[in-house]
């Protein structure tokens, strides 16, 4: 059995063979170590040196790296040599690997031979016998860099394209199974991972369901648990440790029998999250390259991971909201037009976004799109703005149909005034200075409330937050703590004031519904779900607490909330 050690370095040698190859042609030994001693220095890390004494043996080499699947990247061979010459073999050359970049190295070449290469091999450059060092390294050097510029951009335009092809598959599907395997066959596309092994987790247990290679990727119909997985063809150990991992992890630095048995030289496992829950697990592996994932192919697999994690959320926003507009139907909806603004928000509110994600990716299929890293990093952003108004509004629908259900336990306790408002002014302050807004608070006596703080937080962030949004810049938002008295019995007034543009008169009794149709932009075009002020109202209600609301158009709005002492 191998040692670890040398296990190591059969996988270091082998990784050797996966680098472009800078292949160097000429008859004369000593001329050859000359050259080789001469650009190891300057094309870096990335290429592989293989050296060649006749254009014979070169495009032996070249056929075989052809066949192994190892790219030319650069071909510097002599003109003057016995049987094959260089103009002959760079031509030749040309036919097999026309990306390539052609140095040809002449001390007595005619002005034809190189002509004919200039013409039918795209000659990079000639250089004339006896040569100059720095040139000639910066020849090589240069070369190379054009080749890693051209195939970089390649393999750019073509991980867009399957992006959009991915993105748009996703779009057009219903089915979390398809999805699943959408996603497993994307990120082996993309990363060129030898295998991909798809967990979903279910009451905290994680199931196989998708696994295999490229070629052999399928679906499994009845997902085994991880903990029966069969450790001599799965890495039960470091499976075991990922589920702990909350980013995307390396694992072969854990001592897995499975490794070794199986040459893995790199593998990592990446944690799938749905409406900021774990519910999966992906892990790729590869053999013969160590560190293999490095920091680019992460950046790529953790795309096409959270686009995977929003696909599941899409679909699980789908099945909520049909079991929301049944109960509500049963329960609630008493017009059509109530029902009618459901759709709505389907087709529109999440439709939206989801859209610009399609045509962002479809514009991201030109070439000069492409090779702007500026205009891809400007497009970035609007995508992961548009996947968040998406998470925000299924995180919305689900906190409105949970509160509604019962379902929410609130864990009360007693929190000061001071305390209260401290945390909400620093949540908003970011906001408030963005848009040139006023936030004070006053506080009349700092009075103790039995509150679930965190639920608390959320019902008067989203009142602060809709008074921000309608306030514009130059405007002031107070918030005032007052004791009153209800029917007899003591509240804490807590009152959100701003000088916004207001409500109209015929407006205010349906500010507070779902899915209501009196929606507006913000002074500063802002958008939102239009669930905030039906959240607040039932974490208030749920308090045992009410609202009340002053409003008048031009002069602002003030929202009351009162909660028991």
């Amino acid at each position: 059995m191998q040692s670890a050690g040398a296990y190591a370095s059969v996988l270091r040698r082998e990784a050797q063979q996966y680098k472009p190859v800078v292949l160097c042609v000429d008859d004369e030994k000593s001329v050859l170590d000359t050259i080789e001693e001469q650009i190891r220095s300057v094309i870096g890390k990335h290429f592989r040196i293989e050296l060649a004494e006749s254009g014979e043996e070169a495009l032996e080499i070249i056929e075989e790296c052809l066949s192994q699947k190892r790219p030319i990247g650069v071909i510097i061979s002599d003109q003057l040599m016995p049987g094959m010459k260089g103009d002959e073999l760079l031509i030749k050359a040309h036919e097999l690997v026309p990306r390539a970049r052609k140095i040809m190295l002449t001390g007595q070449a005619a002005l034809e031979d190189v002509t004919r290469v200039i013409n039918k091999a795209e000659l990079f450059r000639y250089i004339a016998k006896p040569w100059e060092i720095n040139d000639f390294q910066l020849t090589v050097q240069e070369a190379a860099k054009s080749y890693l510029t051209e195939t970089t951009v390649e393999e750019q335009n073509r991980i867009l394209k399957l992006l959009y092809q991915t993105s748009k598959r996703w779009l057009e599907s219903r089915d979390a199974d398809e999805s699943a395997l959408q996603l497993c066959d994307a990120i082996l596309q993309l990363t060129a991972a030898d295998r991909c092994l798809l967990f979903l987790q279910k009451d905290q247990i994680f199931y196989l369901v998708v696994e295999g290679d490229a070629s052999t990727l399928s679906l499994l119909p009845e997902p085994p648990r991880l903990d029966t997985l069969d450790a001599e063809h799965y890495p039960l150990r470091a499976l075991k440790a990922a589920t702990k991992a909350e980013k995307i992890t390396h694992l072969d630095g854990i001592p897995d029998p499975y490794f070794q048995k199986q040459q893995i030289a790199s593998a990592i496992s990446v944690p799938l999250y749905s409406l900021g829950r774990l519910v999966g697990m992906l892990y790729l592996e590869k053999t013969q390259i160590e560190n293999y994932f490095n920091e680019p192919l992460k950046e790529l697999i953790e795309l096409l991971s959270s686009m995977g994690g929003a696909t599941l959320q899409l679909l699980h926003l789908y099945d909520e909201l049909e079991r929301v507009a049944l109960n509500a139907s049963k329960e609630r909806i008493a017009s059509d037009s109530q029902k009618e603004e459901m759709v709505r928000i389907v087709s529109h509110d999440i439709r939206s976004p989801l859209t610009g994600i399609y045509n962002l990716s479809q514009m991201l299929q030109d070439p000069d799109i492409a090779s702007d890293s500026k205009q891809i990093q400007e497009f970035g952003k609007i995508i992961a703005q548009s996947a968040q108004t998406i998470l925000k509004l299924v995180n919305d629908i689900l906190d409105l149909a949970k509160l509604e259900s019962g379902k929410i336990v609130f864990n009360k306790s007693l929190h000061k005034v001071s305390e209260i408002f401290k945390k909400v002014v620093e949540i908003f302050q970011p906001n408030v200075i963005t848009k040139n807004i006023r936030l004070t608070t006053q506080i009349e006596e700092d009075v103790a409330v039995e509150v679930d703080f965190t639920k608390l937080l959320q019902a008067i962030g989203n009142f602060v937050s809709n008074a921000i949004k309608f306030t514009p810049e130059g405007g002031e938002i107070r918030l005032i703590a007052t004791k009153v008295q209800h029917e007899g019995k003591p509240y804490l007034k807590i009152a959100i004031q701003d000088t916004g543009i207001g409500i109209e008169p015929d407006k205010l009794d349906k500010i507070f519904e779902k899915f209501s149709s009196h929606q507006r932009s913000g002074t500063a075009g802002e958008k939102g779900t239009g669930l905030g002020l039906s959240i607040a109202r039932e974490i208030i209600l749920q308090h045992g607490g009410f609202i009340t609301v002053e409003s008048e158009p031009g002069k602002g709005t003030t929202f009351n909330v009162h909660l028991p002492l």
